[in-house]
């Protein structure tokens, strides 16, 4: 219950897709790979390190409907989960037929307070943060927001962000679990 995050463990995922298009002779295989690992081994009681590495490589040219977009926030944190992550952009900025992603993280607990007011249905469990680091290298385009427009970016250019996250774990109405992030990114 004092846990944040999983403390130990490792994943991994690996999914070669062929794509076969008889209308628009689109023919490609896609291979995706996802790498992550949880280290909290000589860290403080329940700090943890968070390393995830994910890729996607397409064989062919590709139409734009088959490039894979970014995102800037992380719905599964804890799976491997083949969402491209790049806090501190905006959504769908950067999108490419090859992508390579990488997210660093050390999340640490602040309080327990396990406490709620009276008879309100809200129930305050845990304050946790986390500092993190993201980076994108990708074969294909960025948004400017000048023009409005996508731009072909140097191939395999590295782009990165860092920030940090306050999290506070609730129970809504007395059995709805809910996490809040406040999180401030610099691109």
């Amino acid at each position: 219950g004092a846990q944040i995050s999983p403390e130990s463990g490792q994943g991994i995922l690996f999914k070669a897709t062929d794509y076969l298009d008889k209308e628009s002779q689109e023919n490609f295989r896609q291979y995706r790979l996802v790498l992550q690992k949880f280290f909290s081994k000589w860290l403080p009681s329940h700090h943890v390190i968070y390393a995830k590495v994910q890729g996607q490589y397409i064989d062919e040219n590709v139409s734009l409907p088959n490039y894979e977009s970014t995102l800037n926030y992380n719905m599964f944190p804890n799976i491997p989960s083949q969402f491209f992550v790049v806090r501190g952009f905006t959504d769908g900025q950067f999108r490419g037929k090859s992508l390579a992603n990488y997210t660093l993280e050390y999340r640490f607990p602040i309080a327990y307070p396990y406490r709620g007011s009276g008879t309100t249905p809200l129930f305050l469990k845990k304050l946790h943060a986390a500092v993190v680091v993201d980076g994108i290298q990708l074969d294909g385009q960025s948004y400017v927001v000048k023009t409005e427009t996508f731009v072909p970016v140097e191939k395999w250019r590295s782009l990165w962000a860092a920030g940090a996250e306050l999290k506070a774990d609730i129970t809504l109405g007395y059995a709805i679990p809910l996490t809040f992030y406040l999180g401030f990114y610099a691109p």
